[in-house]
């Protein structure tokens, strides 16, 4: 939507130059006028992402139509100028109803809450001949549906009730595979790749004890079995995640050391009963206050809770009583906020590049739902890298901090790590079809409608 972006030299004051063709979906054009207040109402009242904007004290004008400053109090940095560049831009008289004007591909026709939204293609899109976006946007009607669990939308998928599928689990690429030789109208396509992989895993809780102690967790992190694991439920398809920024130029150079796990069980066994956690009758409980030591774990679907079940079996052999609390995705946020867990499933999504989206997840202030808060780490040290990144204009020197987090944060084993596939999975009918240049993560965008669907 801005064809031109100038910073001044002090970095303090953004221009953004409006393209006079952009249209919103009623016809009408996008002004000046229309991104100031989306900006400002995204800031102060949209999700929490963008929140943190507020911190630049922006002022924000429009001297014509189509030209937009932004002047703010500190030094305006890239990832604050692509935050600015990716709030969403709808028509200001319509910012406070459900569905906004927009000015985008599709617009908004229907919604069933809970159930689908249906988005219809703008046939006047106002940038539907520029070079980037040709071969795009082939479909005149978009449905998204929403199942309450990862096994209901692939039994529904089955059905044909949706067109195409990104599968992020073998068991049910494997299901999959094996429905495929009774529909010979189902496309199941692998493209291998290298892609940047976001941490996933179980993060602990560090209010609980005795997991506020750093070489505790260590010790019951060792006990995680991934290369058992592996072999017994995936075949041996999987890579053991190492790092935070896994498959990036930010990505410690540390090499992943394989426990020996019978020994990390001997190990952990030891650390506990130093501090007074003994096994007595078969469960561990401490010496002087009879408390048991049992871990709540809690998984948002049904795919974790078999490696939950793994987990908690080598446990019990020490005396650890592992309780399993599974709970559908919608209910599964609030489980979390309510704290009552040693460990939990999370994945964490974030750009190294942009000191804001790292503060969003480390730092206790950014959000309620930060790990920060959820994990209740309270720690100085990731406060001082985060802000050495932030005041850092060389890429050379980010480079060199982001390593040295990734290495601090893996460390302290806040997180059990989970593990990734260099592949992407995609499964399709064939009411439509992949294009020949299809580049990974493109998902639908360039798919096209068959002669059968049309």
């Amino acid at each position: 939507m801005a064809q031109n972006i100038q910073i001044d030299y002090t970095s303090h004051r953004i221009t953004f130059y409006i393209n006079p063709q952009a249209r919103f979906h009623n016809g009408q054009a996008v002004t000046a006028k229309d991104v100031k207040a989306s900006i400002e109402h995204m800031i102060t009242q949209g999700p929490w992402n963008y929140r943190h904007l507020q911190d630049l004290k922006p002022k924000i004008t429009n001297p014509n139509n189509h030209t937009l400053l932004i002047e703010c109090t500190q030094p305006i940095n890239l990832d604050n100028l692509v935050s600015f560049g990716l709030i969403p831009i709808a028509q200001a008289n319509s910012l406070d109803q459900q569905y906004p004007v927009g000015s985008g591909p599709y617009s908004h026709h229907s919604s069933h809450i809970g159930s689908q939204t249906t988005f219809k293609k703008q046939p006047d899109y106002w940038a539907k001949d520029m070079n980037f976006l040709k071969s795009y946007y082939n479909f005149d009607q978009v449905i998204s549906l929403y199942y309450r669990n990862q096994h209901t939308a692939l039994e529904a998928f089955k059905r044909h009730e949706y067109d195409f599928r990104v599968e992020y689990y073998h068991e049910n690429w494997i299901q999959l595979q094996k429905f495929n030789t009774k529909k010979t109208d189902l496309n199941l396509v692998t493209n291998e790749e290298i892609k940047p992989i976001h941490m996933q895993g179980l993060m602990f809780n560090l209010s609980h004890k005795p997991w506020h102690d750093k070489e505790m967790r260590k010790a019951l992190a060792n006990c995680f079995d991934f290369e058992k694991l592996n072999t017994s439920l995936f075949h041996n398809r999987y890579q053991r995640i190492t790092s935070y920024f896994t498959h990036t130029p930010y990505q410690a150079q540390k090499n992943y050391q394989k426990p020996q796990h019978e020994n990390a069980l001997i190990v952990l066994d030891k650390k506990l009963s130093k501090a007074g956690w003994v096994v007595e009758n078969h469960r561990r409980q401490h010496r002087i206050t009879g408390e048991k030591l049992t871990i709540t774990l809690l998984i948002p679907h049904n795919h974790t809770e078999k490696v939950a079940h793994f987990f908690a079996q080598g446990l019990s052999d020490i005396g650890i009583e592992v309780i399993i609390q599974s709970f559908e995705p919608s209910q599964y946020l609030q489980a979390l906020k309510q704290g009552a867990f040693d460990l939990a499933y999370t994945h964490l999504t974030h750009n190294p590049l942009s000191t804001s989206s790292l503060k969003n997840i480390w730092l206790t202030h950014s959000h309620p739902l930060s790990i920060a808060n959820l994990a209740h780490i309270k720690d100085t040290e990731i406060n001082t890298l985060l802000t050495h990144l932030e005041n850092q204009p060389a890429k050379k020197d980010k480079i060199t901090t982001l390593k040295k987090l990734d290495n601090y944060l893996l460390d302290q084993y806040f997180i059990i790590p989970f593990w990734y596939q260099n592949q992407e999975l995609l499964a399709y009918w064939n009411t439509i079809q992949k294009p020949e240049s299809y580049h990974s993560h493109q998902a639908w965008l360039g798919f096209t409608p068959t002669q059968r669907y049309r």
